[in-house]
């Protein structure tokens, strides 16, 4: 088994209790000095960055990297504050060691039962591993989340932009609450000795030069999960008005600014991903590219002869959020579907009345 396939083994298991829609931190009752889970819903514009949280206690550094899988440009960061929910104050800020995403299991009832689809089209659940401070005195607690983003196109920016952290519906959430109110998420803090025991980030792994097992840093792999931000294109069957069933193949062209970001990847959002197949074409994600630079074309092809895929999901990532003269963060009106490009047709090769829809961000 190769290594970072048993990273995400190892994760898996460790966080199979709080797969779900939802769940509160594993334990409710925690130690200072240890390392919880909290899971987030998975309709919340989670952001997977970690630079801005880390630099809390000293101020927000400038942004110096924006290839670094610290950051997520787009979506942000989530800040996790622990809360004395008496007077309302901050106690600490939680050191976010990793936060990750969980993806349904393809022989889960969720990803082979059509009564479960909405499931299956899911991104997965969405996990935070974080810190508690060994100074944190024992006590009653909320977690209170907020969402942070950096204002883009001043390279030396220090302050941070705080995003309202919205569910799709609109509404505000900072935290699962107590089940009558959605407040923060209460839990209890433990003291034992007043010292770290985090979770670290290592472990056993083989060691192909020499052979055996050798104890090792696996912090790099974890960034490797991380996923990039993400739209949704949807592709509805407009002649069967309610059961929506999707072509058996279509094709789309999609202009979308290359001078502010880089397509990375399209990816199926299907019941059953072995039964269809989606090509795409766009430019090198990883040249050099000024702010002068002319829009892109992404052209996306689909073949599912089982009518089942009615969406697709597309990968990308900011580029110049620095510069003043482009920086920026993507919208849902920087992907402009070609209308004359799209074409649909039926497991007969029939063409077909279709049509094609990006909702508004976050997805």
């Amino acid at each position: 088994m190769r290594r970072i396939d048993r990273i995400a083994v190892g994760l898996a298991v460790i966080v199979a209790a709080t797969i779900g829609c939802g769940s509160q931190p594993v334990p409710l009752v925690a130690v200072a000095g240890t390392t919880i889970t909290l899971a987030l819903p998975s309709n919340f514009p989670t952001g997977y960055g970690r630079a801005l949280v880390g630099d809390t206690a000293a101020g927000f550094t400038p942004l110096t990297d924006e290839d670094s899988p610290l950051e997520d440009l787009q979506n942000g960061e989530m800040l996790f504050a622990l809360v004395d929910p008496a007077t309302g104050t901050n106690t600490a800020v939680l050191d976010v060691r990793q936060i990750l995403r969980v993806g349904i299991d393809p022989a889960s009832r969720a990803a082979t039962d059509p009564v479960f689809s909405g499931l299956s089209y899911s991104k997965g659940q969405v996990i935070a591993f974080l810190d508690i401070p060994a100074s944190v005195a024992a006590g009653d607690y909320e977690i209170r989340i907020t969402r942070l983003r950096r204002p883009p196109g001043d390279p030396s920016a220090v302050s941070y932009e705080a995003a309202v952290a919205e569910l799709s519906n609109g509404s505000t959430w900072q935290g699962w609450g107590n089940g009558t109110s959605p407040t923060g998420v209460p839990i209890t803090i433990k003291t034992h000795d007043g010292q770290e025991h985090f979770t670290p980030l290592t472990g056993w792994l083989d060691v192909p030069a020499g052979g055996g097992l050798g104890w090792d840093d696996v912090s790099t792999d974890l960034e490797l999960m991380a996923p990039f931000p993400e739209f949704t294109l949807r592709v509805p069957d407009a002649a069967s008005a309610g059961t929506e069933t999707p072509p058996a193949a279509w094709e789309i062209e999609i202009t979308y600014p290359r001078s502010i970001l880089r397509i990375r990847g399209v990816s199926l959002a299907s019941l059953d991903r072995s039964a269809a197949l989606v090509m795409w074409q766009a430019a090198d994600p990883n040249g050099s590219v000024p702010c002068s630079e002319p829009d892109d074309t992404l052209k996306i092809q689909v073949i599912d002869p089982s009518r089942r895929t009615k969406a697709v999901r597309v990968a990308y990532q900011l580029r110049n959020f620095s510069d003043a003269a482009c920086g920026r963060r993507a919208t849902a009106s920087d992907f402009q579907p070609d209308p004359a490009s799209f074409v649909a047709y039926d497991e007969n090769g029939v063409a077909m009345a279709s049509s094609f829809e990006i909702p508004a961000f976050p997805d």
